[in-house]
């Protein structure tokens, strides 16, 4: 999936980039450290994935990028409380007309405990569709990834959850 790996302190949500570069050493030196750092997964010369890595907590936030650098998807993996590892918490789906207005997003929670909560907005409506609902959790291991080991991104990193 990758054919080129950046890395920096932190991923910048408004500008969609690093707010400094690391080497891959530094951010090498971080990961062992657990301490804070971000990366960048480009396929055939373009963005396409951005990581910021948190381990104390363990948040993982997963930016999926369009054509303009922009988080057409977004997970959010924290601390998973029936184990080691991670859970998937939080996923959104964007689209967007230019280069900054989103004209629909999905925003979907999901639990360990089976509880799902959805939201649907689009441009102009003043509320959201909400959707509640339960599911298995054993049902779904692909809510649940390791804490990726240094330059071992691509599983964390995929658009497919199941």
């Amino acid at each position: 999936m990758t054919d080129a790996i950046s890395y920096g302190n932190l991923w910048n949500r408004s500008t969609h980039s690093f707010g400094e570069s690391l080497t891959e050493d530094e951010a090498r030196r971080r990961h062992e450290a657990r301490e804070r750092y971000a990366v960048l997964l480009e396929d055939d010369g373009r963005p396409v994935v951005a990581l910021d890595l948190n381990f104390r907590p363990p948040v993982v936030d997963v930016f999926l990028l369009d054509e303009e650098r922009r988080p057409a998807g977004q997970y959010k993996f924290v601390a998973d409380p029936g184990g080691d590892g991670l859970w998937l918490e939080q996923t959104r789906r964007r689209q967007f007309e230019g280069p900054r207005d989103i004209t629909s997003q999905e925003s979907t929670w999901t639990r360990p405990n089976g509880l799902l909560r959805t939201e649907v907005r689009a441009k102009g409506q003043p509320t959201a569709e909400v959707i509640e609902a339960t599911f298995d959790p054993a049902d779904h291991p692909e809510l649940r990834e390791p804490m990726p080991e240094f330059g071992a991104y691509d599983s964390i990193a995929r658009w497919q959850r199941g």
